[in-house]
């Protein structure tokens, strides 16, 4: 029986698998424990939406948040280099959504495409995931992992 990587997931963040004090993390695995579905329309005030060539400076400004959280810094053009490749409609390999409140970026989540030696089918493997401070505690990261897992699904790449 294969597991799937959806099941993996559950089964990590499940909060019978966290320590019963976390280190540092409570923020962290909150967010990622299994919430009830809620209807987003009446509980959060956000949308979820491919990276688009008119996100250029929100995007940005959230990829450098995420980065400096890690203590790392890239060259400008990399900036560039980057947003290009997650914006260019001929690239299948590569793919971005952003989360916003109205005109304010609240998070990002990057993902690529690639092989996997389980099975015959390509997998989405996601790469950076960030929710600025100010909204965290929103459901921000769960949406943007739920489009990562409805592109995969819509795409024949499995959840």
């Amino acid at each position: 029986m294969m597991i799937t990587q959806r099941e993996l997931y559950n089964r990590a963040t499940s909060p019978s698998r966290r320590p019963d004090s976390c280190h540092n993390c409570a923020t962290l695995c909150t967010s990622l424990s299994p919430q009830p579905k809620a209807d987003p329309i009446l509980t959060n005030s956000y949308d979820i939406r491919p990276l688009g060539q008119q996100d250029r400076a929100e995007w940005g400004a959230v990829w450098r948040q995420y980065l400096a959280f890690y203590g790392t810094e890239r060259p400008d053009g990399l900036y560039d280099l980057t947003f290009a490749r997650y914006t260019d409609p001929a690239r299948t390999d590569m793919s971005a959504w952003i989360a916003w409140d109205g005109e304010f970026a609240l998070g990002l989540v990057h993902t690529i495409v690639h092989a996997h030696g389980w099975q015959d089918a390509p997998v989405t493997y996601l790469q950076d995931l960030f929710t600025v401070p100010t909204a965290r505690g929103r459901g921000v990261a769960r949406a943007l992992i739920e489009a990562v897992y409805a592109d995969a699904d819509a795409n024949g790449r499995g959840s």
